[in-house]
């Protein structure tokens, strides 16, 4: 299966997301007698192979969830997590002010647990690559075997680097159109990004928790050359709406549609620091 190719039907092998709640969505591998195990009752792989996406499977105890095709939205929400993962939030932003399209070639410093990676996949499909880099060989192999699983190994490399100290290698000089960096010291890493990008120049992000790390990043770009020079911090407030009964008067009563914050969203996750790089700007050594 592909996390970036709709089919519309369950199959065998897929990875599937059970939704029994916002806070509780689970993946699976689907597999012929395959049976998940849930707090209320067991779901039963055979129930859904062939059925449609969205179609709603019960167990033995009254419970039921709902079988989703597999999107970077819902990964991120239901993903293992080997690190501090992206969230929609920042990795919609981070595509936006990237101006990541069809056929670009990114390069992301910093994989983590994937979750931003599956994002870029989908942008920059069908023709485009993403080149991403992690220090940690564990997660490197871990996440290697996701992208093969979840059908981006076309347009995903997975390499064990420490960009900070080796910078990108060779073969990715003057390829790149844009750079994610989401590195502890992303500043150490800017004498290699300027690199990597095209001759007609890039786009550059740097994820950062702290404002200090954000301090001394722009001090780097503006070193090297970087220009439009850009930070800000996405907060999401969630909203449910929901349908309740109000009394009108002593005997009638009428729907009214009522709209509560949701408890569960998110506040700081990071920093965000964009630039753009134009080779002629470079400074002179």
């Amino acid at each position: 299966m592909s996390f970036v190719q709709y089919h519309k039907f369950v199959r065998e092998d897929d990875i599937a997301i059970l939704f029994m709640g916002m806070k509780r969505m689970y993946p699976i591998k689907v597999s012929t007698d395959g049976v998940t195990h849930a707090s209320k009752g067991n779901f039963y792989h055979n129930n859904i192979i062939g059925k449609p996406y969205g179609t709603r499977i019960e167990t033995g105890k009254g419970s039921s969830a709902i079988v989703l095709y597999p999107t970077p939205e819902l990964w991120t929400l239901c993903l293992p997590h080997r690190t501090q993962i992206i969230y929609t939030t920042d990795t919609s932003m981070i595509c936006m002010y990237l101006d990541l399209q069809p056929g670009n070639v990114v390069i992301e410093a910093g994989t983590g647990s994937g979750s931003i990676s599956h994002a870029f996949a989908r942008v920059i499909m069908p023709h485009g690559h993403l080149y991403t880099f992690d220090f940690h060989q564990p997660r490197v192999d871990l996440a290697r075997e996701e992208f093969f699983a979840h059908g981006l190994a076309e347009l995903v490399s997975c390499q064990h680097r420490d960009v900070v100290a080796e910078g990108f290698g060779q073969d990715l000089l003057e390829k790149a159109d844009a750079v994610f960096l989401d590195l502890p010291t992303p500043w150490l890493a800017i004498e290699h990004v300027i690199g990597v990008f095209r001759k007609s120049g890039g786009r550059f992000c740097g994820f950062s928790p702290c404002v200090e790390q954000v301090q001394k990043t722009c001090e780097a770009l503006k070193k090297f050359g970087f220009t439009d020079l850009y930070t800000c911090e996405t907060l999401e407030r969630k909203f449910r709406v929901a349908q309740h009964e109000i009394r009108v008067f002593e005997f009638d009563s009428c729907e009214n549609e009522n709209m509560e914050e949701m408890s569960f969203s998110l506040s700081h996750t990071g920093f965000l620091t964009f630039a753009q790089f134009w080779p002629e700007k470079l400074p002179s050594s």
